[in-house]
């Protein structure tokens, strides 16, 4: 699990590279990990912009247009990865 060091590494990479950057759409392959319900995370996100990322401990907060902020961990890989729009998702990947 990644410690408190890499989780900020990673929101420093993050904050610059998200910010403005809007969401055209969702793709959810792992239901269970989206708590509030895919369907429903999916209906929000889109037409959304990236305004801010931030922590709170070793959560990763993003925070976007309309109030609204999707809280992520990096669980036992602590990665993120940027793909191609074309590219067929991986084994592990839960959303893109």
């Amino acid at each position: 699990m990644p410690e408190l060091p890499e989780v900020e590494t990673v929101v420093r990479i993050l904050n610059p590279f998200l910010q403005g950057k809007k969401i055209l759409s969702v793709r959810v392959f792992r239901e269970k990990n989206i708590l509030s319900g895919a369907k429903k995370f999916i209906s929000s996100l889109a037409g959304e912009t990236f305004l801010n990322v931030t922590r709170k401990g070793k959560y990763i907060l993003f925070h976007l247009t309309n109030e609204k902020v999707i809280v992520s961990h990096l669980r036992m890989e602590g990665k993120y990865f940027e793909g191609k729009a074309k590219e067929a998702p991986q084994k592990h990947d839960l959303l893109i």
